[in-house]
């Protein structure tokens, strides 16, 4: 046809040194024992027939021996080639492009083999890979064997196994050679993580056109149409693991509605933007979705530092790709954009904000987007950590708002208990939610939930400060421990037993103390408390809350004013302690200055106290939480074992030495909250002022032999808002529950005893384990309010005879009956297999009444629960729980069914109810 062009020329065989020393190679095995056509001792001549011209050098190494290497373009030329070589003259390969016929007989008679050999791709690439035979499938493919021959390393391709090239050595030497795919068989993931390498593109661009054709249909074939989408993107010049990244949005399943046909209108409308991305081709759902897949396993990857940089371009690509698309708002469906994390930080706040407005409407709102906030991927790094932990906290507030802010106890131990329970995991929450956080709606709700919180707490406090005056003037039991009778009531006992440490933390609030408390338990410590006790358990402080009269009473064992100096001479002599210690190892009371070395290291005499398991009683005085309280640089501290100086090798060497831990303060402290200096006269401090004046608003007057101030009376403020000395982080000597009521807390490790002690769980209150939420949300069948229970009032006070947590009223109704799921735990006691799987498992067995216990909690929670909520119904601490959880999973496992299951990154345990009844025979 006129006009029509023609068809390319087909390549010519590749020229290349290494394919010249690999074909020389083969030559010479066939011609062993052979002259090849040449005079005795005369080198070989071997001639190819080629067009192309030869760019390489004018020598080769075959095998340790050189190999010369001509061009000759006539018959004329090869004859003066032939002529010239002579004995001892290296072998010479001629290329020419010159048929048979047209070199004439005497030439042919002298060549190797008498023949020009034809480079025939395939026969060479079999020749590359020392193979007889060759895949049939692999035949039809011209280019391939070219691309093989192009990209053959210096070395030749390894040898294959039977002398028989098989298709998929070909490829995987093929994408190996020639793209840097080093993976036989490739995936999606594979794909893109070769695709987000740039050298690996350009390596793509530089092939020849039905190279890439070639390839692009194999991988096609194998990956589906993703393959081919992800490589023309990358080959346009744009990110294909940010460009899946985005997929992950568009296709995401709130954009694909159940029984309708395609994407929702925002996501179609970017889908269709997105056709400039791959060249203006339609982006099919499937492609999409495996693009998305794929794209979605490499972000979730553990973090690898050497790929960082490559996933963090990606990040900002698919983020910059979003907003292109003019998608961005879409965003919040990624688990792995930061985009994402932020907007479901918004999207929490504000069902935080409406569930404040409507608990009971909104309850399942909010935790609804709690959970799908803790999906996203990127939870665990330090910054969105602290964010999730502000809003959780929020949300906890919320919760004690909803269902414990009204409950007033009926007396001062009652107040005091409460406090220690329930009241100061409310201020662990409000120190960590008062944070700043950068998006506007998520301060919002915070600042909404602290405000309503802030009244609750203000009521509370006034009823709290008219009992506390009410018992001061009366002097009564109040039913609960006094400061100054912690060591004879507390630690003299405990050294009857065991070597204790008496862990004095100035300054601490029951807040603080359970936040402490909690990285203790995660450190491996257990708490203790007497039969019917909880743990925490409150101590009253004496008023004003000073540490000159408070700390001195706590380490006298008797109400004193003093300095470190009396301290540390009482604790020594202190009666209770004296009768627990050898003479040669009297009670010994360490201060700061006797802690810690300027390098950090604990000093010598403290280090030999507390390691020596003779030393019966020893006595640290931490200054951390008081220091910080001192200060006005509004940083909000943490209290974890890391994070105060010296208190982790404090306990490990107590821990070595077998000690018992009494953890403890003298009077607790309330955090600076936007207050107001208010003048109090002379002789006032942060928190107190003398009696010269009637109690005025925020204020309550006291009186009585427990107030240590002149005419053992004084005015204390209770608004949190009240200070009367300059603004610091903290403040103490008030009459709030926060500053009067301290915490006690015993703890052992390891397999330490104390008679008349038990192993206790922490609080954890409904309201406070959200936890339980997340069960009933995403797995407990969905609910209409007629069926949903009737929510319960709330928790009465807890009191010293009276445990927090119950079995019954930890979590919502059960679905099943409890009488059905008692009577299955009994059975499986009663069972033959049981005891047979038990017997195999005696060092380890778990008491029957514990299987009972936990067994019946799942069962009647549809088989599902947390770890953290089995152990607070139980009253037992997490790691005890988790011991007894692997060796009951070791007697019910029968046979490698999985009876009882423990995700360990979920923290859930299962128990499926149906291989029980099965592998138990308890139908």
């Amino acid at each position: 046809m006129p006009g029509a062009l023609a068809p390319p020329a087909p390549r010519a065989v590749p020229l290349t040194p290494a394919l010249l020393v690999q074909h020389v190679r083969a030559i010479r095995s066939k011609l062993e024992g052979h002259s090849g056509g040449q005079p005795a001792g005369a080198p070989h001549v071997f001639a190819l027939r080629s067009a192309a011209a030869w760019t390489g050098p004018a020598s080769l190494d075959v095998e340790g021996q050189p190999v010369d290497v001509v061009a000759a373009v006539s018959a004329l030329h090869v004859r003066e080639l032939l002529a010239a070589r002579v004995a001892g003259m290296p072998d010479l390969v001629v290329i020419t492009p010159l048929a048979e016929a047209e070199l004439g007989a005497d030439v042919m008679a002298r060549l190797a083999g008498r023949r020009v050999v034809s480079l025939e791709p395939w026969t060479l690439v079999l020749e590359a890979f020392r193979a007889r035979d060759l895949d049939a499938r692999l035949l039809a493919h011209r280019w391939m064997a070219l691309a093989l021959l192009e990209g053959m390393p210096a070395t030749g391709y390894p040898p294959v196994p039977a002398g028989v090239l098989d298709s998929e050595t070909a490829w995987s030497s093929l994408l190996q050679q020639r793209l840097g795919l080093a993976v036989a068989q490739p995936d999606v993931v594979a794909l893109l993580e070769w695709a987000a390498d740039p050298s690996h593109v350009e390596r793509w661009r530089q092939l020849p056109a039905d190279v890439r054709d070639g390839v692009r249909a194999w991988l096609v074939q194998h990956l589906g149409d993703v393959a081919s989408l992800i490589v023309d993107a990358a080959a346009l010049g744009h990110d294909a693991l940010a460009l899946g990244l985005v997929c992950d949005v568009l296709f995401h399943e709130w954009n694909m509605p159940s029984g309708a046909p395609g994407l929702r209108s925002e996501a179609r409308d970017a889908a269709i933007r997105f056709e400039s991305f791959i060249g203006g081709r339609p982006l099919p759902e499937g492609a999409g979705l495996a693009w998305s897949r794929a794209a979605v396993a490499i972000a979730s990857r553990p973090r690898d530092p050497r790929q960082a940089g490559v996933l963090r371009v990606a990040l900002d690509n698919a983020e910059r790709a979003l907003k292109h698309l003019q998608a961005d708002a879409l965003a919040v469906h990624s688990d792995v954009l930061p985009s994402g994390f932020d907007r479901r930080c918004e999207v929490f706040g504000e069902a935080l904000l409406e569930y404040l407005r409507d608990p009971e409407g909104r309850r399942d709102d909010v935790h609804d987007a709690r959970g799908h906030l803790r999906a996203h991927r990127s939870c665990t790094l330090p910054s969105n950590k602290e964010r999730l932990e502000r809003l959780e906290m929020s949300l906890r507030l919320a919760r004690w708002l909803n269902e414990r802010a009204s409950d007033v106890p009926g007396s001062i131990g009652e107040a005091a208990w409460a406090q220690v329970q329930q009241d100061g995991l409310a201020d662990w929450a409000r120190a960590v939610a008062r944070s700043v956080d950068p998006s506007a709606a998520v301060a919002d709700a915070c600042r909404a939930v602290l405000e309503a919180v802030r009244q609750a707490v203000r009521r509370r406090q006034d009823a709290f400060a008219t009992k506390l005056a009410h018992w001061l003037e009366l002097g009564t039991d109040p039913g609960v421990l006094l400061v100054e009778r912690v060591l004879e009531a507390r630690v003299a006992p405990l050294a009857a037993h065991a070597p204790v440490l008496l862990l004095v933390m100035d300054g601490m609030s029951a807040g603080t103390c359970l936040e402490l408390a909690h990285s203790l338990v995660e450190d491996g410590w257990t708490p203790l408390a007497t039969e019917g006790r909880s743990s925490p358990e409150p101590v009253l402080a004496l008023l004003p809350s000073l540490t000159a009269v408070c700390r001195t009473s706590l380490l006298s064992g008797r109400v004193v004013e003093g300095a470190a100096a009396d301290e540390s001479r009482n604790f020594a002599a202190h009666a209770g302690l004296v009768a627990r210690s050898t003479p040669a190892l009297p009670p010994v009371l360490f201060h700061k200055a006797g802690l810690a070395e300027d390098h950090g290291a604990l000093q010598e005499p403290l280090r030999k106290a507390l390691g020596n398991p003779k030393q019966r009683v020893v006595g640290v005085v931490v200054n951390a939480i008081d220091d910080h309280l001192l200060k006005a640089d509004q940083v909000r501290n943490r209290w974890t074992i890391s994070d105060v100086p010296m208190l982790s090798a404090i306990l490990s060497d107590a821990r070595a030495a077998g000690r018992i831990v009494v953890l403890t303060s003298d009077h607790g402290h309330i955090l600076d909250d936007r207050s107001t200096q208010r003048s109090g006269g002379a002789g006032t401090s942060d928190r107190w002022r003398p009696a010269d004046t009637p109690a005025g608003d925020g204020e309550v007057l006291v009186s009585g032999p427990r107030v240590i101030a002149p005419g053992h009376a004084c005015v204390l403020a209770v608004s949190e808002q009240l200070r009367y000395r300059s603004k610091k982080n903290g403040y103490h000597g008030g009459g709030t529950p926060q500053e009067v009521v301290a915490p006690l807390v015993v703890l052992a490790s390891g397999a330490t005893t104390v008679p008349g002690w038990e192993e206790t769980a922490l609080p954890a209150p409904d309201w406070w384990m959200l936890e339980y939420e997340d069960l009933r949300v995403y797995s407990a069948p969905v609910q209409t309010s007629q069926d949903r229970p009737a929510r319960r009032a709330g928790p009465t006070p807890p009191s010293p005879s009276k445990p927090l947590l119950s079995l019954v009223d930890d979590e919502p109704a059960a679905p099943a009956g409890p009488a059905a799921d008692t009577s299955l735990a009994a059975r499986l006691l009663q069972s033959e297999v049981y005891a047979a799987q038990k017997a195999q498992q005696a060092r380890a067995a778990v008491p029957d009444e514990r299987v009972k216990a936990i067994l019946g909690f799942l069962l009647a929670r549809g088989g599902r629960s947390t770890r953290a909520a089995v152990a607070s119904a139980l009253g037992i601490p997490k790691p005890r729980l988790d011991l007894q959880l692997g060796a009951l999973r070791g007697v019910l496992n029968v046979e490698g069914y999985a009876v009882l299951s423990i995700d360990e990154a979920g923290d859930t345990v299962t128990l499926n109810r149906d291989y029980l009844m099965s592998q138990f025979d308890l139908h």
